[in-house]
């Protein structure tokens, strides 16, 4: 069975995707939206902004998106595993059959389309250019390569600091790390309950030291619910030296981001969970 050809012309550049073709996912990616030309869909996908508004947040959304069991349990930990929407979860399953019906056509011709077309939208949402986007299984995963890849350019001497409110796998990183480079870990308890932000940039402001090179946040911990200061935070550790990793999983969706941010340097985003891809 023929699946739909991908190989529409864009004004620019072409789709001439595969082994025996040469690819052209960089012109893609950075063609003008004047000029970039999306590529064709097997089948229709949802859109939330087209969404009834007359469904009331609470019970309503919750039995009409979600697959969650009401009867059992009071489901409120979505920042652990789930739980995936509805119409995403409908969704992935139809790319799964699509790509079943002629694997090697999909992966080999059409993915890298749609890969570049996930990117660019995704940049729109974040507010960036679509060539300063990675695409990544999760946001551990993006947290592994870049403290790694960081801490082989640290000495003995020098060390990570982070709160004790900092994500658990990304805590086991870094304690993965040292063993790994033998730098030092400065692990900084937060005291509850925070009364304003800025007892938390106090404490940090405390903290700092001269051996500190690279300081961990998270936009919005998972384990306590807590926006930090993170702009505040930012700027001080820049004004001294120091690089900072924001893990800003929880933070899309909830707060307003935008990676044009003149204080933002380096800031991992879990779009993957989000987006139930």
């Amino acid at each position: 069975m023929a699946t739909q050809s991908i190989s529409i012309s864009t004004k620019k550049a072409k789709r001439d995707f595969g082994s025996f073709h040469s690819s052209n996912v960089n012109e893609l990616i950075t063609l003008s939206e004047e000029d970039y030309e999306p590529p064709s869909f097997p089948f229709e996908l949802p859109n939330y902004l087209s969404r009834d508004q007359q469904e009331s947040f609470g019970t309503a959304i919750r039995k009409s998106q979600f697959c969650l069991d009401d009867s059992k349990i009071t489901f409120i930990n979505h920042g652990a595993f789930g739980a995936v929407l509805r119409p995403a979860m409908n969704v992935s399953q139809q790319w799964r059959d699509h790509c079943e019906k002629e694997p090697v056509s999909f992966i080999d011709r059409e993915l890298n389309p749609h890969l570049v077309y996930v990117i660019r939208r995704l940049a729109k949402f974040v507010d960036c250019n679509p060539c300063d986007l990675v695409l990544v299984p999760n946001v551990t995963t993006a947290l592994n390569c870049v403290l790694q890849s960081l801490a082989r350019t640290m000495d003995a001497s020098d060390t990570i600091l982070f709160f004790n409110v900092t994500y658990g796998a990304t805590k086991k990183l870094l304690q993965y790390v040292r063993e790994l480079v033998g730098i030092g870990l400065d692990e900084v308890k937060l005291c509850f309950p925070i009364h304003s932000p800025q007892q938390v940039v106090d404490t940090l402001v405390a903290s700092l030291k001269s051996n500190t090179k690279l300081v961990v946040l998270d936009h919005v911990s998972s384990n306590y619910g807590l926006i930090l200061p993170v702009q505040e935070l930012v700027e001080i550790c820049h004004k001294r030296g120091v690089l900072v990793l924001v893990d800003g999983a929880h933070a899309m969706g909830t707060l307003p981001i935008s990676l044009r941010w003149a204080w933002l340097r380096m800031c991992l985003w879990n779009f993957l969970t989000l987006l139930g891809i």
